[in-house]
């Protein structure tokens, strides 16, 4: 991809599904743009699994074991038993059928 493919596609992302992406965000996905296509349907799959009440916030994640990377945070008016319980099944459903790269890089969590 080229720059102003790259700069395109984030901006779209930001716009659609992620308004509150800040530079620091946009400067991990400048260099990971293999994330892009996970990023732009990962709402799209927490809707499915959460409902549309679901919330989803993308941002940088703090250094880990594994390596620095980025935090989706699904935020769902639903009770703590049934937000696991759809986790789980996002996990199972459509997670973890991503490349093991993919998920080193993005860690999703529930409130």
């Amino acid at each position: 991809m080229q720059r102003s493919e790259i700069d395109r596609a984030i901006d779209r992302l930001q716009r659609e599904h992620y308004p509150e992406m800040d530079n620091r965000v946009r400067q991990y996905l400048e260099y990971h743009t293999q994330l892009l296509p996970v990023l732009g349907e990962l709402p799209n799959q927490v809707g499915h699994y959460f409902g549309r009440r679901a919330d989803v916030f993308l941002t940088r994640a703090g250094c880990l074991k594994r390596g620095c990377g980025l935090l989706v945070r699904i935020k769902t008016p639903l009770s703590q038993e049934d937000a696991w319980e759809r986790l789980d099944r996002l996990d199972h459903g459509w997670w973890l059928s991503q490349a093991d790269w993919v998920r080193d890089q993005i860690r999703v969590e529930v409130q």
